[in-house]
Order: structure tokens, then C-alpha cells, then sequence
């Protein structure tokens, strides 16, 4: 069972290089630009979330293919992003960013994305961060950078 359900996915991403683990566990799209590949498990013994979507540093519980399909396409297209935030080299928490996020992107911006403004600061949970994208040109490592005056900007590394 388990086979065919990916098997159904496979066919929907035919022009990509796409594997079935040996264990036939996993279903993974291979990413022709770079190292962060998709991959889709399935998960026969969860009645309400039966797939995880995986791609860098997220994962994804959803239940319907068409779902699974158009976050995959967004993923290649350019659309969505994975994003990460880390404090002193450890990762602290993360999620997806979409294009349009990253072009407005500064540290406000960022806080407000992710709801850590008014008593809890970003910046106090996370002092870097990393974006991923299907296509290598989009990603990138940055910073907080807070200057005298306690301004914070971005600055990619």
C-alpha cells in the first residue's frame, strides 16, 4: 500500500529524477540544482495525516495529495522557501517563507513572520538564520546585526 500511494505522487513529478527508498518508506524528488531534495513519506498507520513532506530543514503533516502536489510545485517553482533560525550555532525553531516575505525581508519583517515582537524579541532567540529554496541562487546564511544605537539589520553572509 504504502508503494502505490507514493508511486501516485511519483507520477505527478515524472520530469525529475524521483526514487523510492529501499525500505519503501520514502518517495524522494532529486533536486537537479542542488543538494536539498524532496522527499514524502507515508505513513499508513496515520488515519489524518498520513504523508510528511520533507524538504531542508522542515516537514510538512498534510493528508490530501493535491495538497502535497501544490506545496511541492511551490517549492520548485521558486514560491516557498525553508527557514531556519539558530542561536549560537544550534537550531531553535523554524518554518516556510514565501517569495514575496523574502523580497520585503528585514528584521521587523521577520518578527512579525514569526510572532516574535512586543515582550519576546527574535532576537533573543535566534541570532542567525538560514534560508533554502529548491534552486541554490535563493538560498543563503545571515545575521542579526545590532548597532549602537540597538538597531537590527540583516546582514547575509
Amino acid at each position: 500500500m504504502i508503494e502505490n500511494n507514493l508511486k501516485l505522487l511519483a507520477t505527478h513529478f515524472s520530469d525529475y529524477d524521483v526514487r523510492l527508498s529501499e525500505d519503501k518508506n520514502f518517495l524522494e524528488i532529486l533536486n537537479p540544482y542542488g543538494d536539498e531534495n524532496i522527499r514524502i513519506e507515508y505513513i499508513s498507520d496515520d488515519e489524518w495525516t498520513p504523508y510528511i513532506l520533507h524538504f531542508s530543514f522542515q516537514h510538512w503533516h498534510m493528508n490530501d495529495e493535491e495538497d502535497i502536489i501544490e506545496h511541492i510545485n511551490d517549492i520548485i517553482i521558486g514560491n516557498l522557501f525553508s527557514i531556519e533560525f539558530f542561536a549560537n550555532g544550534n537550531r531553535c525553531f523554524g518554518g516556510d517563507i514565501g517569495a514575496q516575505e523574502l523580497q520585503e525581508l528585514s528584521y521587523e519583517a521577520l518578527e512579525q513572520f514569526t510572532g516574535y515582537y512586543g515582550i519576546s524579541k527574535l532576537k533573543d532567540l535566534a541570532d542567525s538564520f538560514k534560508v533554502r529554496g529548491w534552486h541554490p541562487e535563493a538560498n543563503f546564511d545571515a545575521k542579526f546585526i545590532i548597532d549602537e544605537f540597538g538597531n537590527i539589520t540583516i546582514k547575509k553572509l
